[in-house]
C-alpha cells in the first residue's frame, strides 16, 4: 500500500500532463494534421501527438518532482510553467517542421515565426490549466493520504 501511494500523486501528474500535452498540439497544429510526415510517411498525426506526450509526462513527472522538493511556491510554478511552454513550443517546432517545412523552403526564422504564431495563445492558455489543475489534484491526492 506504501507504494501505491508514492505513485499516486506522480502518476496523476503524467496523465494530466500527458492529455493537456494531446489536446495542446491539436490546438496548435492540427491544420497539419492532413499533412504526410517527412520522416514517417505512415505516421499519423495522433500518434506524433501520442508519443509526444508521453515523453512529455515523463519528463515532467521528473522536473515537477524535483520542483517539488523547493520550498519557494512561486519559483516552482514559474519554472513549471517555463517548462511546459518550451517543451510544448519544442514539439510544435518539430510538427512544422516535419509535416510543413520539409515539403518546402522555409527560413529557420520563419519556422519559428509560424510554430510561435500558431502556438502562443494554446500553449500559453493550456500550461496554466495544466499547472493549475496538477496542482489541485495533488493538493486533493496528498489531503487524502493525510486523513487515512
Amino acid at each position: 500500500m506504501k507504494f501505491f501511494e508514492r505513485v499516486k500523486s506522480p502518476l496523476i501528474t503524467g496523465i494530466i500532463i500527458f492529455i493537456f500535452t494531446v489536446v495542446e498540439i491539436y490546438f496548435s497544429m492540427g491544420n497539419l494534421s492532413n499533412s504526410l510526415s517527412a520522416a514517417c510517411i505512415k505516421c499519423s498525426f495522433m500518434e506524433d501527438a501520442f508519443l509526444f506526450s508521453f515523453i512529455t509526462s515523463i519528463f515532467s513527472v521528473l522536473v515537477f518532482g524535483i520542483l517539488k522538493r523547493l520550498n519557494h511556491k512561486k519559483i516552482s510554478l514559474f519554472i513549471e510553467f517555463i517548462f511546459l511552454n518550451l517543451i510544448w513550443l519544442y514539439w510544435n517546432y518539430e510538427i512544422f517542421v516535419d509535416r510543413e517545412s520539409a515539403w518546402s523552403t522555409y527560413l529557420f526564422e520563419e519556422e519559428v515565426f509560424y510554430t510561435i504564431y500558431w502556438s502562443i495563445l494554446p500553449v500559453t492558455i493550456l500550461s496554466v490549466l495544466a499547472i493549475l489543475i496538477k496542482n489541485k489534484a495533488r493538493k486533493i491526492v496528498e489531503k487524502n493520504g493525510r486523513q487515512q
